[in-house]
């Protein structure tokens, strides 16, 4: 559909409903629904045509993984831990 990938119109159709509820049960002036509705219309954009998906998982595998134990080092490459640190042999 537009030429846009599944993923692209996955993001569209999760924020599509935020912006559509701003626009018809805010009642406020057409200015503010319009600012309101902006917002997620922006958000989606930025995660269809930009790399933030990929860059905020890799964030949070930053962030899963950046202590690593032991047992975790040895079930996915030959090293030790040792005093901080790592030995790969």
């Amino acid at each position: 559909m537009f030429r846009l990938t599944a993923q692209q119109l996955l993001y569209a159709f999760l924020f599509m409903p935020f912006a559509v509820l701003f626009m018809t049960k805010i009642s406020a002036d057409i200015a503010t629904r319009i600012t309101l509705a902006a917002i997620p219309v922006t958000i989606a954009v930025l995660f269809m045509f930009t790399h933030i998906p990929k860059k905020c998982r890799r964030i949070f595998r930053w962030f899963f993984w950046r202590n690593i134990t032991d047992k975790r080092l040895k079930d996915y490459i030959s090293a030790r831990v040792e005093g901080g640190m790592i030995d790969v042999g």
